[in-house]
């Protein structure tokens, strides 16, 4: 039997929440899903007083509000212990080293990139202290970069 999981979704399109509901449940029916619609949300269920521990967060690229799914990335990954980020994009020519899933969602992408955070599978990350966090935070910044001259 899957172990619970909690797992954090930013999306501001409400219309898309049974879809995404649908596949978290059949990956694992023990997964509690919380929705924030903006980054701003987010990061406040990630950071404020009553912060949780996710196992996973799947966010949209594009949001509403000022803030992008990279800015959200790039605000809370390391004040997080690292909880895995999978981003979301329609975008046709949208190029990351970050994991992310193509709009529209398709349950055999999703379960890949998704999955192994739900089951036990995902490596743990590591706490090192050496070049890795350095080396993840610059692709963040060069992602963030890439997506701010893109969509000018």
């Amino acid at each position: 039997m899957p172990t619970p999981k909690l797992a954090l979704v930013v999306e501001d399109d409400p219309m898309i929440y049974p879809l995404i509901k649908a596949m978290f449940n059949k990956l694992n029916p023990q997964t509690t899903l919380e929705f924030a619609d903006s980054a701003e949300k987010a990061a406040e269920l990630l950071l404020g007083p009553s912060a949780k521990k996710y196992d996973v967060i799947l966010s949209d690229l594009q949001l509403a509000g000022q803030k992008s799914g990279v800015d959200l990335v790039k605000e809370v990954y390391f004040k997080t212990g690292r909880t895995p980020f999978v981003l979301t994009t329609g975008k046709e020519d949208y190029n990351t080293h970050l994991p992310f899933l193509k709009k529209p969602l398709r349950y055999e992408d999703f379960a890949e990139r998704i999955g192994p955070f739900l089951t036990g599978d995902a490596a743990a990350p590591k706490k090192s202290g050496g070049k890795l966090p350095l080396l993840i935070a610059g692709l963040v910044i060069l992602a963030a970069a890439a997506y701010f001259f893109a969509s000018r």
